[in-house]
């Protein structure tokens, strides 16, 4: 078969949703599928791609990748989060060049952009949407102006593929969209195990050697929770009497409250700012830590869970989004009914802490449990599955 994957962004580094999209080319390929990414210049959330840096992830061979120039960047108040141009001219006639039997629209957060190429290309072949729909943000008047018109261009393809259950849920209740087009197909994680050597020297040079180590992977902000674990740490060091620290993984898009806010709490030379990270780092980062906690405001699923927890640690998120239906709460690791529950987060990271026997039930269950229910090769078919019935 013959896909075409088109999102708004492919910089240096790679976002969930990037992750997500290439992680599925790669079993495509590997399954005999040829597959384009049709993309722009554009980088997240501002500027543009530095094709002169290298990649921190490798594309798997034979992907060809295009680039279409963009024009009128903008946000326009939140009707187009994702921040790519409004207008990109081309886009219909870039897909359709490879010919393909089926186009996946990633990012929902474009709508204004793409409705012209999605009317286009729905007559000519087969247009699946992966979503990623959040519905969780009401801070402006026009936020459910924008989710109707987000859910009416997306709604235009064939088939919506949700990440989660509860995502389905949340499109249906806004409505606009007939179930029977909404299919949730879970998202595979990577199973990378690296040597006891490596992680070893990984450890020895962020200095994690004899510490109890908290991960966290994101784009470090206040939503995602990580100015919530810089304030509960010195009470966890406290409270154990170990020599926790945090290691906080990503772009630091707030960087100066973050790290003033480390440096307020008496905490920074507990605090390891790594910056983005290579896959490959990434999957020594998971192997050195002890607990993975994202207690972010909102998570349409966490895919960097399930890289956690394939590598047997014990995972710490909100009921949020499709989190419940990662995490199993006191099996796999622990739930927070609230990002806003200080005491709650603080209690579970003292409990994982102090309680080594804890962790590793809780990290061989995730392995476990992650092994069995996600894994690419599911994906693929069940995205090749939903091709196959829309062709009867």
């Amino acid at each position: 078969m013959k896909w075409v994957m088109v999102n708004p962004h492919l910089g240096p580094v790679l976002g969930g949703i990037q992750k997500d999209m290439l992680c599925l080319a790669r079993e495509f390929i590997t399954q005999g599928d040829r597959v384009a990414f049709v993309t722009t210049y554009d980088e997240f959330p501002e500027g543009r791609v530095d094709l002169s840096r290298p990649l921190t992830y490798e594309l798997p061979p034979g992907l060809e990748v295009v680039r279409l120039e963009g024009h009128f960047r903008s946000r326009l108040r939140g009707f187009h989060p994702a921040n790519p141009p409004l207008w990109l001219p081309g886009l219909a006639r870039a897909a359709l060049q490879f010919k393909p039997d089926t186009v996946i629209f990633f990012n929902i957060g474009w709508p204004l952009t793409i409705l012209p190429a999605i009317v286009a290309l729905r007559r000519k072949t087969i247009v699946l949407y992966r979503t990623a729909y959040h519905a969780h943000d009401n801070s402006h008047p026009l936020d459910p102006l924008r989710r109707r018109l987000q859910l009416r261009v997306a709604g235009l393809s064939h088939r919506l593929l949700t990440y989660s259950c509860f995502e389905k849920t949340q499109i249906i209740q806004q409505g606009g969209v007939p179930p029977e087009r909404i299919v949730p197909v879970y998202p595979g994680v990577d199973l990378v195990e690296p040597s006891g050597q490596q992680v070893a020297a990984f450890r020895s040079a962020h200095d994690l050697n004899g510490k109890v180590v908290t991960s966290h992977v994101a784009r470090l902000s206040a939503f995602k929770g990580t100015d919530r674990l810089i304030r509960v740490l010195p009470e966890i060091r406290r409270r154990t009497g170990r020599d926790v620290v945090l290691l906080l993984v990503g772009r630091n898009v707030e960087e100066a409250y973050l790290v003033g806010l480390a440096r307020e709490l008496g905490c920074e030379a507990h605090v390891r700012f790594t910056g983005p990270l290579s896959e490959r780092d990434l999957h020594l980062v998971y192997a050195a830590s002890d607990i993975f906690a994202l207690p972010s405001q909102y998570e349409s699923f966490g895919f960097v869970f399930l890289e956690a927890m394939a590598h047997g640690v014990p995972a710490i998120g909100v009921r949020t989004g499709g989190v419940p239906e990662v995490i199993r709460e006191g099996e796999t690791g622990f739930i927070l009914d609230s990002h806003e529950d200080i005491a709650a987060l603080t209690d579970r990271l003292v409990c994982l802490v102090l309680d080594e026997t804890l962790r590793s039930r809780l990290g061989a269950e995730a392995r476990e449990w992650t092994r069995q229910q996600f894994n690419w090769s599911a994906t693929a078919n069940a995205v090749k599955q939903v091709v196959e019935e829309l062709k009867r």
